[in-house]
């Protein structure tokens, strides 16, 4: 049975904006049923699941399609990925350090986290394992988990427990670039970095977290102004993080411009973007959601000493 794609082939692969002839974006289009021959220069398509169509729908633009499933267009065909399938994603530390990131694992028992001076992010397979005598995390040392919880010992204090927003892009093509100047950061601009997360991310910045790579950043003048990273990587998707502004140049657009840059650069190596925001933090949310992101979950957020 086929599908009906959403946008036309005259669609640009840069923007948000959707259709050059006018079709509201994220609408299905009447057309041919071939994704590839109707979305030519797209990087993400929308359509809907077959296996949830039980009938076919009338070929009209105000059939909206189901915004749960995204199509990435590959050179051997398309690739279907169902937003609420993605189970690797509910636990995103632990499927990281199993899977892209595992070079940077570091194990104890049912235990694995980030080597310390790169991340102070924990994680266990399920809900409940137990970490008791797990040497690997200092006392008095400070660390998080995202999704799945360890049963904690006795002598590990709750700091902050609380839900952060998942988000996914799904985005019909790559958000905008333009503005200031970017590239890539290097060696030489870790003291920067630290200096800028400092001011507003001081947290979860370790002298080593910029090695991840994929850090961009903004400068004026030889300052690091702005910057935004790659942190998570569970195959087949890469969270944007340590997306920041000095506040003497808060208003700029350069976070919207940072974000456009890794969501085209996750896209370029076949992977799909996503990030975390507090929910405490609507106006972030409401950027993320004008560039193309989607809610995916509520995910469990825990702080805490050992």
């Amino acid at each position: 049975m086929a599908t009906f794609p959403v946008c036309s082939a005259a669609c640009p692969p840069a923007g948000l904006g959707g259709c050059s002839a006018g079709r509201r974006p994220g609408r299905r289009h009447a057309g041919p049923a071939d994704p590839a021959a109707q979305c030519e220069g797209l990087r993400v398509c929308r359509h809907t699941s077959p296996q949830e169509n039980k009938a076919p729908l009338p070929q009209t633009s105000k059939q909206s399609c189901r915004p749960r499933w995204r199509w990435c267009q590959r050179a051997a065909g398309v690739r279907r990925v169902g937003m609420n399938q993605v189970a690797g994603l509910d636990n995103p530390i632990w499927t990281a350090l199993t899977s892209v990131q595992a070079p940077l694992a570091e194990t104890f028992g049912a235990l694995k986290r980030f080597t310390p001076a790169v991340a102070p992010f924990c994680a266990v397979r399920h809900a409940g394992d137990s970490v008791a005598g797990a040497d690997g995390v200092r006392a008095g040392e400070t660390v998080y988990f995202v999704g799945a919880f360890p049963a904690l010992p006795d002598n590990w204090t709750v700091v902050q427990e609380a839900a952060i927003l998942q988000m996914v892009y799904g985005g019909e093509a790559y958000a905008p670039v333009g503005g200031g100047a970017m590239r890539v950061l290097d060696e030489g601009d870790f003291p920067d970095v630290l200096a800028l997360t400092g001011l507003v991310y001081p947290e979860y910045f370790r002298p080593r977290t910029a090695s991840l790579g994929n850090y961009i950043g903004i400068h004026d003048g030889g300052k690091l102004v702005a910057m935004a990273g790659q942190r998570f990587k569970p195959q087949g998707y890469r969270e944007i993080s340590a997306v920041c502004t000095h506040p003497g140049y808060a208003g700029r657009g350069y976070g919207r411009q940072l974000i456009g840059r890794q969501v085209r650069d996750i896209a370029a190596e076949g992977a799909i973007p996503f990030l975390h925001v507090g929910e405490a933090n609507p106006k972030a949310r409401a950027l993320y959601e004008k560039l193309g992101f989607v809610m995916r979950i509520r995910i469990p957020f825990l702080k805490l000493v050992t």
